[in-house]
């Protein structure tokens, strides 16, 4: 039991009548004291449920928006030309985010993502997002600078994305300093960007989907591109003839195949050989 000055206090049904046999003054001190614990015990709550945070609540899934594209190294939208086409004549919207230079801090293209993202949930509960090569990873620093987009992101699909980095920029950066710069320093095995990014892979929310191509000689290793807690797809696991390289995964007929079936029904598992020719077949738009 509570001790006060020397004076033992009393069991809870007798607390009224102790709590009157105090001093005045005494009754004084203690009532601050109480005040003053109060108060930072719910500070600490604060600051520990902000610096915890809580995992965010899954996106709707049964709520289909708009898709975002989100292009890779340089940021031309004209590799994804065919990923657009399909998935509009799937009966998609589809919005084009214009991301800056190469030469610009994957960081620095956050803002451009966000705007596209903000208009189009104003007007829709979810989105979806496909990120190409570089794209990925900046898709991902997207949401970890806006976390509470994460609730909105029903399905995020990355294609060839170096999420653990590419041993290409190393050898870049070899030739000279300032050879590889801004969005290329930021994909470097061990950068800052990618370790913050991997202390939680596939944050809770979206569905998360990575597609690879074992041919991918830009991204190396090419299991660089997967995501702890996503559903991970190398290509010629599921066609063992198909020839796509690093260039030509947003347009080949198997890889936009699952990118579209993935954003319609969904793939709760990597696809099997047996998938192969009707996923190329939606790829190519011979049905849908």
């Amino acid at each position: 039991m509570p001790r006060t000055g020397g004076r033992t206090a009393p069991g809870p049904r007798r607390w009224a009548s102790w709590w009157r046999g105090l001093a005045p003054r005494r009754r004084r001190v203690l009532a601050a004291a109480v005040g003053l614990l109060v108060a930072v015990g719910a500070g600490v709550g604060a600051v520990t449920a902000t610096a915890g945070g809580s995992p965010a609540r899954p996106a709707d899934q049964a709520a289909v928006g708009p898709v975002l594209l989100v292009p890779g190294y340089g940021g031309s939208l004209g590799s994804l030309a065919v990923l657009q086409a399909r998935l509009r004549a799937a009966g998609r919207d589809v919005r084009e985010v214009r991301l800056g230079t190469a030469t610009q801090p994957i960081a620095d293209q956050v803002p451009a993502i966000e705007r596209v993202a903000a208009a189009a949930l104003a007007r829709a509960r979810t989105i979806d997002i496909v990120g190409y090569s570089d794209g990925g990873v900046a898709v991902r620093a997207w949401l970890a600078a806006h976390p509470s987009r994460l609730s909105q992101v029903r399905r995020v699909v990355t294609l060839g994305a170096p999420h653990h980095g590419t041993d290409l920029t190393g050898a870049a950066a070899a030739f000279g300093q300032g050879v590889c710069s801004g969005a290329c320093a930021d994909v470097q095995p061990g950068s800052a960007l990618l370790r913050r990014l991997n202390r939680d892979e596939a944050p809770a929310g979206p569905r998360w989907l990575t597609v690879r191509t074992a041919l991918d000689q830009t991204v190396q290793p090419v299991d660089s591109a997967e995501l702890a807690g996503a559903v991970n797809v190398r290509l010629q696991d599921v066609c063992a003839d198909d020839t796509a390289g690093h260039g030509e995964l947003p347009s080949d007929g198997l890889s936009v195949g699952i990118v579209v079936t993935d954003l319609g029904p969904g793939l709760p598992a990597p696809p099997a050989p047996g998938q192969c020719s009707a996923l190329r077949a939606v790829g190519r738009g011979a049905s849908s």
